[in-house]
């Protein structure tokens, strides 16, 4: 089963698990799941998020980034409440650190 996780800070986490018990135990490693809204997804939720390979530079050492989700999880999160730009359109633009 799939979960989308609403931190009471407004972060999110996405948790596959096969109950809810479990979820909340995966989720215990970024922090306490005590106050978490936690969000079965639809068994026929599509789930895609991709990635971008980069370029560590002395700022950043991360060899990947985020890309972008699939069309299915951004309707997953718009019905949930989860704006992933400040206008509320789409992810803002990805730019790697030259």
């Amino acid at each position: 089963m799939m979960y989308l996780a609403k931190w009471p800070n407004g972060d999110f986490s996405i948790v596959a698990a096969p109950t809810k018990d479990e979820a909340l135990y995966v989720l215990d490693e970024t922090g306490d799941p005590s106050a978490v809204e936690l969000i079965l997804l639809d068994s026929d939720s599509n789930v895609l998020i991709n990635f971008k390979k980069s370029t560590p530079t002395e700022a950043n050492s991360d060899l990947f980034v985020l890309e972008d989700f699939g069309e299915d999880l951004m309707d997953v999160f718009s019905d949930n409440g989860i704006i992933l730009s400040a206008d509320g359109t789409e992810l803002p633009e990805i730019v790697e650190a030259a």
